[in-house]
């Protein structure tokens, strides 16, 4: 996501960068799934997913590690939080892969969660996946 709805921070490379992995998935005889960029669209694809990879920003949630979350178009309204990538409890038919490519993913901002590890990094793990 190069923009981000409501964020001033803009990706100027990340649609460069899905273009490489759009193209690197076809010369490997990979049919890219791009689903709407909100939260629904999104984890309703990932039941199915061998490979995930998010190019855009992610926000820590300093308080609550749990809310942590990818910001999508409705990041606001309804958030791709580390809760909800937990229920989702993706273990029978988890993704090979989950490649974030986003500021924050593996951030921890308050000591008092350091020993806890609880970020979207650590969440996509629990939930099933195999990450980089």
């Amino acid at each position: 996501m190069r923009d981000t709805p409501k964020i001033t921070n803009s990706l100027p490379f990340a649609n460069i960068e899905v273009e490489v992995i759009r193209s690197i998935c076809k010369s490997m005889g990979i049919d890219p799934v791009e689903p709407e960029r909100r939260k629904e669209a999104v984890t309703s694809q990932l039941p199915h997913c061998k490979l995930f990879h998010f190019a855009g920003l992610g926000h820590t949630n300093r308080r609550d590690p749990s809310q942590s979350n990818l910001l999508l178009d409705d990041w606001e309204s309804d958030p791709l939080t580390v809760a909800s990538l937990l229920e989702m409890n993706l273990r029978e038919n988890s993704p090979f892969l989950g490649y974030l490519s986003a500021c924050g993913t593996g951030q921890i901002r308050d000591e008092m969660f350091t020993e806890e590890s609880i970020h979207l990094i650590s969440a996509c793990q629990l939930a099933g996946f195999d990450t980089l």
